[in-house]
Formats: structure tokens, sequence, C-alpha cells
């Protein structure tokens, strides 16, 4: 075990730098081993005194050979150790951290989209609105590629962009990083990363029920078309194709408050609105999108 972060900083540093460079002894040793034979030849062409033009130039000819070999070995190896990841003390704990340079920033009015780079290779990631500056250094483990994704607002299609739920400009354990909604092992039971929202308190519509009872008796209502009415706490547009609504009613505790909605159409935040749609449980969108309760494809109803 490591008696500090930073001791397990410096000493996976040490063992790295240690390991690199016995592969780099190994690799000349194998080098210098092929060529042996060649070296023999050599001396015995030194020997002669280079009498002849025809040794002369078989001589420059594999010394020519030997220094293009000895350089396409040392560059090619050079370059899988770049490619390699050095560990750092937060992704021994967290291996599946990532830590993002920013290169570019783009605001929308939901989002902020972020070009950033990681060992060398650029990315965009999105996340909802923040304030980011280029140069800042930030970190997640957790997120979603989209394909082919266009943003309306921007008019822009990227190619491929990571939809990440939650980001930190500090590195932090994997089990304290991940949002309820974003662990694969763990379901979303109604938390969001804000938490339940104080003074929010919404009668159910006629023939709708609350979160809570949704919750509560959630066997009876999986596979069933129903009503539920709440205030919007956070909107996640156009994720695989459909919007992500949170709605919270005031009823329910630590595990029931909160409840994911897909739908087509659009609200506001802090709008109360009335969704009618089918009820799933244990939904897994894999990528870490697990929900042990959500509504999909909903209507609004006005």
């Amino acid at each position: 075990m490591f008696g500090s972060a930073k001791d397990a900083k410096v000493d996976i540093h040490i063992r790295c730098f240690f390991d690199v460079n016995k592969i780099k002894l190994k690799v000349i040793s194998l080098v210098l081993l092929f060529l042996r034979p060649k070296f023999s030849q050599l001396k015995n062409l030194t020997s002669s005194g280079f009498t002849h033009n025809n040794k002369f130039l078989k001589f420059n000819t594999f010394k020519m050979r030997s220094l293009f070999i000895i350089l396409a070995v040392l560059v090619v190896f050079s370059g899988c150790v770049k490619k390699n990841k050095v560990p750092t003390a937060q992704n021994a704990v967290n291996p599946s951290m990532h830590e993002v340079k920013v290169e570019e920033v783009i605001q929308t009015s939901q989002y902020t989209y972020l070009k950033v780079s990681e060992n060398g290779a650029e990315n965009w990631i999105a996340v909802t609105r923040m304030e980011a500056v280029a140069g800042e250094t930030y970190y997640f483990d957790k997120a979603m590629e989209m394909t082919n994704f266009k943003s309306k607002e921007l008019n822009r299609t990227f190619e491929s962009i990571l939809f990440v739920q939650e980001i930190s400009k500090q590195p932090v354990a994997a089990s304290a990083m991940q949002a309820p909604e974003m662990q694969g092992a763990a379901s979303h039971t109604g938390k969001v990363a804000d938490g339940k929202k104080e003074g929010i308190s919404v009668t159910p519509a006629a023939g709708s029920v609350s979160i809570a009872d949704l919750y509560k008796n959630r066997a009876d209502y999986a596979g069933k078309v129903i009503k539920i009415k709440g205030q919007v706490v956070k909107i996640n547009e156009q994720v695989m194709g459909k919007n992500w609504i949170h709605i919270q009613d005031g009823s329910g505790s630590t595990d029931d408050f909160d409840l994911t909605i897909t739908t087509l159409d659009g609200c506001k935040m802090d709008e109360v609105v009335t969704f009618e749609g089918v009820i799933s449980l244990k939904k897994d969108f894999t990528h870490g999108y697990f929900y042990e309760v959500i509504m999909e494809d909903a209507k609004l109803v006005k």
C-alpha cells in the first residue's frame, strides 16, 4: 500500500522509468546481436585496406543499411512508448479515469463543447453548460460516445463525441466520481448529481401518480402507460436521438425522488410539466447508463 498519493505517484514514475529503460537495453542488445556477423565481415574488409572498389562500396552499403535498421527500430520503439499512457497515482486508484487538457471551448445554451487532448490524441466531449477555459485540466471516468452527432444549435456534425455526466478539476476516486446514473454496477435509483431540490411541491394531475408512489409500486406499473407530473430539474437534449428530462414533485426521500424521462418533446428548466409514457424497469443503455425506473417515449401532455 502507498503511504500517500504523492508517494504513490513518485513510486510509479520511478518504476516506469526503470522498466522502460530495461526494454530499451534489451532492444539495443537484440539489434547488436543481429549485426554481430556483419561486424565480422567489416573487420575482414578493414584488414584488406579496401584495395578493391567493390569491397569499399559493399562496406558503405552495409554501413547505411545497419544505421537504417538501428534508427528504424529505435523510432518504432519510441513511438510505442509515447503512445502508452504513463500510470499515475490517480488512475492507479481509478483505472477508468481520463485526464484531459482543454484545447478549445464552444458554448451553447445547454451544453459546453470541449475539444480536449489526452496522451496526444484529440477528442470532443460535451458537458452540461459550465465555465471552461482553454489550458485547464479536467478529470472524468464515465462517458457515452455518440457518432455522427449533429448539434442543431451549432449546425455542426461531430464524427465522434463523448457525453460526460460528471467532470471535475480534481482527480476523484471512482466511487465518489460516478453519479448514480453513470454507475454500471449500481442502479439509478432516483438521485441526480444535484440531489433533491428544495421547495418543490407539485400536486399530481388527475389520473397521474406521484414519483414516490411509482417507485414504491414499480412492479405494478412496469410496462404500463401512466401519467406523471413534476418540475423539470435537469435536461440533456438530443442524446441518442432523444431528450432526457429529470423531474421531481417533492415526494419521495433518499432513493425515490427523481424520475428520468426520455422524449422527443421539449420543455424548459423549472417548468411544471405532465408526461405520459411507458414505465420500464432495470433498463440498461450500456456505457454505464442503468436505470432502475425510467419513463420511455413519453409525450408531453398539454
